[in-house]
């Protein structure tokens, strides 16, 4: 996080400087002082696709990051799609002369309110955050938009909680007074077929789902 670093550098006078990596893969790439990530060209075959077809993008054009392991011997990893998105930049000034990514995020899915207004995926991790700061139990969560105006939110508890009211009142701020929410207990949010357990799914199909930051 942007605010992290800022904190590392002012306590400890240096500048701090980042990895790119995947819990499948390892480190892809390592951040420079030009503030670009050079790609680890000898354990990993990285590629920037297409969002919507497995073509190479040109510099400069965001796509999506596909990973060859070259290194994994157990369980191949053979263009693997890593669920991020990054641009492939132009070759920087510094003395490594390996290519490098910037503008590095992540496909999310995109939730509406019910007015048909996106809404950024950081307003709904501060949402579920407030809802934390008042009960303190919760482990997971996920929030799925089943249509235009019918949400469901499914929790991961520690404990029960008292009024779940409270809940809907912060949801309802940030997608509407009009929605219809739905609170789920579970003991586990189960991960997708691709081993990752997104926080938020849109079932509805009347928006453009995807975005990335």
């Amino acid at each position: 996080m942007p605010e992290e670093k800022d904190f590392i550098e002012k306590v400890f006078g240096c500048q701090a400087l980042s990895r790119y990596a995947t819990h499948e893969s390892g480190v892809l790439a390592q951040q420079c002082k030009q503030g670009l990530f050079h790609i680890n060209t000898s354990g990993y075959h990285v590629e920037i696709l297409a969002i919507d077809k497995d073509q190479p993008v040109k510099p400069g054009e965001t796509g999506r990051v596909v990973v060859t392991d070259l290194f994994s011997h157990s369980l191949p990893l053979i263009r693997y799609d890593t669920g991020d998105l990054a641009v492939l930049a132009e070759r920087c000034n510094c003395q490594l002369q390996t290519p490098v990514l910037k503008n590095i995020g992540r496909i999310v899915e995109r939730i509406f309110d019910t007015q048909g207004n996106p809404i950024h995926h950081q307003v709904i991790r501060i949402t579920v955050k407030n809802v934390e700061d008042i009960f303190n139990s919760i482990i997971q969560y996920q929030l799925i938009q089943k249509d235009r105006s019918r949400y469901l939110i499914k929790l991961v508890l520690l404990a029960p909680v008292p009024d779940e009211n409270i809940i809907r009142e912060l949801l309802w701020e940030t997608l509407g007074p009009d929605a219809e929410i739905e609170i789920e207990y579970t003991d586990s949010i189960p991960p997708l077929k691709s081993g990752k357990r997104p926080f938020i799914i849109n079932e509805y199909s009347g928006n453009n789902k995807t975005h990335h930051f």
